[in-house]
């Protein structure tokens, strides 16, 4: 599994985000718990979950502060629409 680093490195390299927002979403997103954060110099470990919900958080068009409320809401969302 890749750290929150190896996983930043990818999306910059493969998906073309910008490495400054890429970072500050990954920083926004641990201290709002979603994302694991490490302990001192150990680099926390992504599951595929953790690195969709970071991808997510990146692609979204918010502003920083608002990434991990927005993002919470995306996940919140159910197959076949919003139940009533």
């Amino acid at each position: 599994m890749p750290s929150t680093k190896q996983a930043c490195d990818a999306l910059v390299r493969r998906v073309g985000y910008d490495p400054g927002r890429t970072k500050e979403v990954a920083r926004a997103l641990t201290e709002a718990d979603m994302l694991p954060s490490g302990s001192p110099g150990v680099s926390p470990q992504l599951t595929p979950q953790d690195v969709a919900t970071l991808m997510l958080g990146v692609a979204l068009d918010v502003p920083l502060r608002a990434v991990a409320d927005t993002v919470s809401e995306y996940r919140a969302l159910r197959r076949g629409g919003v139940p009533e």
